[in-house]
């Protein structure tokens, strides 16, 4: 972005101000969760809006296109472990290609339910949470209906041993890391901000 020497000592300032009031947010014992959620939210929103404010209209065009860069670059990400988690459990499970089909076409459809979730500005962040869930579970559930028993019983096999095996990063095969595009398996990870809450990014 070429910040000047005072631009980045004000976006270090606004930085750390933020670090701190976060800092506070979790430890203050006298609040809900609900309200710490609020609170968070509504100081990354304001963090951002300050960082912005510092930024010329040039540097603000090109840090929207890093950022659209960014996301397209992680959605990309999220597509292609789509693909080789699919590929695993096809393989774990003997899956036919019309359950291959199948199953594809439910995450195909938690995708775009997660997307416009995401750009619903209607819901708080904690009703989003809940719908994230929702959509997860939902999708779990069709999943598991495809399947025989025989293959439900060998993914419950997998989900246990993937549980034991102590201090690995992420839920396992069946579940996004960081609840991203998985099967909808395993235990969902979620942002302390909430669902689409973010990092305190420009």
């Amino acid at each position: 972005l070429d910040l000047t020497d005072a631009q980045k000592t004000q976006i270090k300032g606004i930085l750390d101000n933020a670090r701190t009031q976060l800092q506070a947010l979790r430890n203050n014992m006298n609040i809900t969760k609900q309200q710490e959620l609020d609170q968070r939210n509504q100081l990354v929103a304001q963090t951002k809006s300050s960082i912005r404010a510092v930024l010329t209209p040039d540097q603000q065009a090109k840090a929207d296109s890093l950022i659209k860069q960014a996301q397209d670059r992680m959605a990309a990400q999220q597509e292609k472990m789509q693909e080789q988690m699919l590929a695993r459990l096809t393989n774990q499970l003997g899956l036919s290609d019309s359950q291959k089909s199948l199953i594809q076409s439910y995450l195909n459809d938690q995708k775009s339910q997660l997307q416009a979730l995401k750009s619903n500005t209607s819901l708080t962040p904690q009703q989003k949470l809940e719908q994230v869930r929702t959509i997860r579970q939902q999708t779990q559930d069709k999943i598991k209906a495809a399947l025989t028993a025989d293959q439900q019983a060998k993914l419950d096999q997998l989900k246990q041993r993937m549980g034991n095996r102590g201090g690995r990063r992420g839920p396992g095969p069946m579940g996004g890391p960081g609840g991203g595009p998985g099967f909808g398996f395993g235990p969902m990870r979620v942002p302390r901000g909430g669902a689409g809450a973010g990092p305190l990014t420009l």
